[in-house]
């Protein structure tokens, strides 16, 4: 590492850029029982580079352990934040102004790469679920122990696990017609390329095996398993626009 960084720095240095170094660390990547030593002697320039378990790219917390709990806190953090706003004005303006605080102010978080750090759902995801269920009850007027999936139905609103199923199935359907960068070409193939059996999943996308529960929600696992229990009609849609438009559709009528 030590040798591949001063390549790095040499290179920065002849086309005349510069790195700063002292906001630059390094993190190890583990499974969460396996604990690594972090007192590594990692440096550039002469200067020793700083271990963290935790960092932020692209507005994504990224942890040593993937398991995303740091950014659907810092998730939760924010939208709370709005929920709180819309609760304290929901006596002056009317639902429909409401509603579209919701899509400016509490949406794109859950929608921001959804399909990466949402498609486990664990007990920290169902905190932001919580939060949505508590804001259509605010928006909506209702008791706080009213069931909240009427709600979702009248409002149109997707949970935050739908809204993984949807970018799941998006991102299949571009895969499976070929509209994604070359390398996702070959990540699925139908049960048809493997075998020549006529079986009733034989036109299913080929769901790969996995030794490890983390690599089950992992796209080139849960995304398989997500096209798969789509209808066949879904599937068989002429355009991406349509797909989407006919599967959030699909999702809202079957929550």
């Amino acid at each position: 590492v030590n040798q591949e960084l001063a390549l790095l720095s040499r290179w920065f240095k002849l086309n005349k850029l510069s790195l700063n170094i002292k906001k630059t660390n390094y993190m190890l990547f583990r499974t969460c029982n396996n604990k690594l030593d972090n007192d590594l002697n990692i440096s550039i320039d002469g200067i020793k580079l700083s271990p963290v378990t935790k960092t932020k790219f692209l507005g994504v917390i990224i942890n040593s352990t993937l398991t995303w709990n740091d950014h659907i806190a810092m998730i939760k953090s924010k939208i709370s934040r709005n929920i709180g706003i819309i609760s304290r004005i929901r006596f002056l303006v009317p639902r429909a102004v409401l509603m579209s605080l919701y899509h400016a102010l509490v949406e794109p978080y859950l929608q921001y790469c959804n399909l990466i750090w949402a498609a486990r759902r664990t007990s920290v995801l169902n905190q932001l679920y919580l939060c949505q269920k508590k804001l259509l009850r605010t928006v909506t007027f209702s008791d706080r122990r009213s069931h909240s999936l009427p709600l979702f139905k009248n409002l149109e609103i997707l949970p935050v696990s739908s809204i993984n199923d949807l970018q799941v199935g998006c991102f299949m359907y571009n895969a499976l017609h070929k509209l994604l960068p070359a390398y996702f070409n070959s990540m699925f193939a139908p049960n048809t390329t493997l075998h020549t059996h006529f079986t009733r999943s034989c036109n299913a996308v080929h769901q790969k095996q996995y030794r490890l529960n983390i690599s089950k929600f992992s796209i080139r696992i849960h995304g398989p398993i997500v096209w798969n229990s789509l209808p066949r009609e879904l599937q068989s849609l002429p355009s991406l626009k349509i797909f989407k438009k006919k599967f959030r559709q699909f999702l809202i009528t079957n929550l």
